[in-house]
């Protein structure tokens, strides 16, 4: 409603005043929600990237499924077929679920630091 009226503002006074409240609802609400959306995708992928990583490194993962579910016909055949680095990444993200609680305070954590460079 405020952009509208802005926009359809001529008067420069008020138009001054109406870009002001503008930024401060902007200032308000946008650059918060902006913080928390660039701490998740920092935190989200970064623990994916990081876990991925560690599987594979380590040649854990995928091949110790395997091993355990090794007595199990179908399951056995069914994991057999999958790529070893796709396997990692199931596991990966799986691991990423486990922790998204972590991750959503390490998100909001990091929001605050965001926020403070936006208002800079």
């Amino acid at each position: 409603q405020k952009l509208s009226e802005y926009k359809a503002c001529t008067d420069s006074d008020k138009r001054r005043e109406l870009r002001l409240e503008i930024l401060e609802i902007y200032t308000e609400f946008a650059i918060p929600s902006l913080s928390l959306a660039i701490g998740t995708i920092i935190t989200f992928p970064g623990a994916f990237a990081f876990f991925f990583i560690a599987l594979q490194a380590s040649g854990r993962g995928l091949a110790d499924i395997q091993a355990l579910v090794a007595s199990v016909p179908f399951a056995a055949d069914a994991l057999s077929h999958i790529d070893p680095s796709l396997g990692s990444a199931a596991i990966a993200a799986v691991a990423v679920e486990l922790v998204s609680p972590a991750l959503i305070l390490l998100a909001v954590a990091i929001k605050g630091s965001v926020e403070a460079g936006f208002r800079e």
